[in-house]
């Protein structure tokens, strides 16, 4: 069972300043009996009101988190006072020393010792290592060995937090050159007239104090030996039980701000392996304090060994605390819930504002977010893509179908713009089409997009036998009687929530055969509608979702979109909606990179059979000698592009395992009209021969296997008939 955790953060309080901040109100003129909170009141009084909130709310606190500074630059006692009031204000909240977790900051250590002394972090030993919070491993005063607790593990074992020592080489001394120490012969003898003593006690109280005061550098550093032993902590912590794992340190990662800092050793100098650290110990959350600057953020560390650049990246979560500025209305406090614990975990972090006596304490501002293990990804998973420009995600699309889905599940998620006419006129169609590496040529061929899309839609037509998985057939007229879009928009229109607005075009009695062998159906499996509503807008949007048993992304992607983006279209004005996203799913992504399209883009001429059989009437009265027809240049147009077309099919090199588009029933038909209209049969009868020829060739190929050898048998034949065809032909398409 999903549990919560509740963790309370404390940063950077900068407790007794040597230098009193100013407070909170402005008191210009000093008025007896007129006095506001201190520093230390004021953090104090938030304490107490917070506790008061989370005792009414029924929470408990599986643990504080305190990343440093407690004092400002070394002054004294801040450890202890936050402790005290700590476990005093939280007793009853399930605080005690033993799930306090502390680390250092670069104000707690004492400047006037050297960074190997162990001396430095005296206070913060004794306040909370001594009374048994969990703390980090120290250079200098812990080893290998240290069986102290440098974890805090929750008593459901759900989460756990590694605290990390920053600050070792804080406020320390660099080694000045040795130079400096041999200047004072030399000023000796080159101040004349100056006695020795006077330049040797000049030289000592003012030259090189001065020296070491710039020689002091507030240095960031995490030792290549914490971390080891950090990673050695870790692995036994058994990894095969989900954990949250946390990190917390005083020093950032990365800048929370866009705010600029001129300053020496600003970050952490080895930030580079402590990345790397974090990323191969799958570190899911870091919090941290030191720039006074609240944020939440993703972090993302991609592997640093070079190799495939393909790798994810280690995703983690960063919280940045704030400070105590009393003067400034900033809080040092963040309230951190963690839920979905431990195997979908999601992270809160509500800001605690500061206390105003007399006044309740205000909910603060909260962000959250994911903290799920998104990379590591099932080997042969899902791809998904995403877009707002259909020319950008069908090249992403193909190479995704060429490379990383090859063979396995692609998912493409469109959210098209449908605002204008143009954009409701036109369906979407790529422009690189179908070339997803060639230049732009162009607007698409939106006339041939739609009348394809079309005929795909026909709820009858003249194909229907030797094509029987016609799409618009399965959607209107399912087993030959049940209208399936007819009864989804009756369902959307009723129902804004139902999930039901589906419809199927396979049909198991017709396209299924008791051992799979010798079935023939559409890949394009099942559609469904849904509403949503557009947060932004207020508007019913009608989402569009097509599964594709198998789909071709370079040639048939853009055509399946197309169709679904008419059919959204037809629906979502049937029900008083508007188009919303298009989402395909493909179980088993492929991407052909031949010329040729695969076989289901029916050539125009049996097309026409369906949509336009006047053009045929007309082709048929040019082929058999008319001088001219009604749209005589678009027909022959027509002709001269499904010529091409063919003979480029027929390539050998254009071979396409999804089979190429053949024209059968176009042929036959044109054939017998030819016969009809020739005046002259004798002239008519080698053009009726050579077509008949094509369109037995051409049935032969498409009732074989459709693979490398059937190909080979149909290609060479192919191409000598559609020669012959350009050849009889060429005469009248030239009138």
């Amino acid at each position: 069972m999903a549990k919560n955790g509740f963790i309370l953060h404390v940063a950077d309080p900068h407790l007794f300043e040597k230098e009193p901040a100013r407070g909170f109100h402005d008191l210009k003129a000093s008025v007896e009996g007129v006095t506001q909170d201190t520093k230390e009141e004021t953090f104090k009084l938030t304490l107490e009101l917070l506790d008061k909130r989370l005792a009414k709310e029924g929470i408990k606190l599986d643990a504080v988190v305190f990343t440093g500074d407690a004092q400002d630059r070394f002054s004294t006692g801040g450890h202890t006072w936050l402790r005290d009031a700590l476990l005093e204000v939280f007793k009853d909240r399930g605080i005690t020393q033993k799930n306090i977790v502390a680390t250092p900051g670069n104000h707690d250590v004492d400047r006037k010792l050297l960074a190997g002394n162990p001396a430095r972090f005296k206070e913060f030993i004794e306040v909370w290592r001594n009374g048994e919070s969990v703390t980090p491993w120290l250079d200098v005063t812990d080893n290998a060995e240290s069986s102290l607790a440098h974890r805090f593990e929750n008593e459901g074992k759900t989460f756990e937090i590694y605290p990390i020592n920053s600050s070792q080489w804080s406020q320390t001394k660099l080694k000045a050159p040795a130079s400096i120490f041999s200047m004072l012969p030399e000023l000796t003898k080159s101040l004349t007239g100056v006695e020795p003593d006077f330049v040797k006690k000049a030289y000592e109280e003012v030259i090189l104090p001065k020296v070491e005061e710039l020689l002091s550098a507030d240095i960031a550093r995490i030792s290549p030996d914490q971390l080891f032993y950090l990673s050695n902590l870790m692995q036994q912590s058994g990894r095969d039980e989900r954990r949250l794992r946390i990190v917390a340190l005083h020093h950032h990662l990365t800048a929370p701000s866009v705010s600029e800092e001129f300053r020496a050793f600003n970050d952490i100098t080895d930030l580079s392996l402590l990345r790397e650290f974090l990323r191969e110990n799958e570190v899911d959350v870091v919090i941290h304090g030191h720039k006074h600057v609240e944020n939440l953020t993703y972090d993302y560390v991609y592997p640093s060994d070079g190799g495939s650049l393909d790798r994810p990246p280690h995703r983690m979560m960063v919280i940045s605390g704030g400070a105590l500025e009393v003067a400034k209305g900033a809080s040092p406090l963040r309230l951190i819930k963690l839920s979905g614990l431990p195997g979908a975990p999601e992270v809160e972090v509500e800001t605690i504002p500061l206390a105003t006596r007399g006044l309740s304490l205000k909910k603060g501002p909260s962000l959250k977010g994911r903290v799920w293990r998104e990379n590591h990804a099932i080997a042969g998973g899902p791809v998904i893509i995403t877009g707002t420009d259909i020319n950008e995600v069908y090249i992403r699309a193909v190479r995704a179908a060429q490379e990383e889905a090859r063979g396995g599940m692609l998912i493409v998620h469109l959210d098209l713009p449908n605002t204008t006419a143009e954009d409701r006129e036109n369906l979407p169609f790529p422009r690189s089409y179908p070339d997803p590496d060639s230049e732009p040529s162009g607007s698409a061929e939106h006339t041939w997009v739609r009348d394809l899309v079309s005929w795909w839609q026909l709820p009858r037509s003249t194909l229907e036998e030797r094509i029987p998985y016609i799409h618009g057939t399965r959607l209107e007229r399912f087993a030959g009687r049940f209208n399936q879009i007819k009864r989804l928009t009756s369902l959307l229109r009723q129902n804004k929530t139902t999930s039901r607005g589906i419809a199927t075009l396979v049909d198991p009695t017709r396209d299924f055969t008791a051992d799979g062998s010798k079935e023939d159906f559409a890949s394009f499996c099942l559609i469904q509608f849904k509403w949503h509503v557009d947060k932004v807008g207020g508007r019913n949007l009608l989402d569009c979702i097509g599964y594709y048993r198998a789909q071709e992304f370079k040639h048939w992607w853009p055509i399946n979109v197309a169709e679904l983006r008419e059919l959204q279209q037809q629906v979502a004005a049937a029900v008083d909606g508007e188009p919303g996203r298009i989402t395909t799913i493909a179980a088993d992504a492929r991407a052909v990179l031949t010329r040729a399209p695969g076989q289901v883009a029916v050539p125009v001429i049996d097309r026409w059979l369906d949509q336009a059989p006047e053009k045929l009437a007309g082709l048929a009265s040019l082929l058999a000698g008319a001088s001219s027809i009604p749209n005589g240049t678009e027909i022959k147009t027509a002709w001269s592009e499904f010529l091409a077309s063919q003979a480029s099919a027929a390539e050998t090199s254009n071979y396409n395992p999804e089979g190429v588009p053949v024209a059968v029933d176009g042929l036959q038909m044109l054939a017998r009209l030819i016969e009809e209209f020739s005046a002259d049969q004798a002239d008519a009868n080698e053009l009726r021969v050579t077509l008949r020829s094509l369109a037995a060739q051409n049935e032969r190929y498409e009732k074989s296997a459709r693979n490398r050898a059937a190909y080979d048998t149909w290609a060479p034949m192919a191409s000598y008939y559609l020669r012959k065809l350009a050849d009889l032909t060429r005469p009248m398409m030239s009138k």
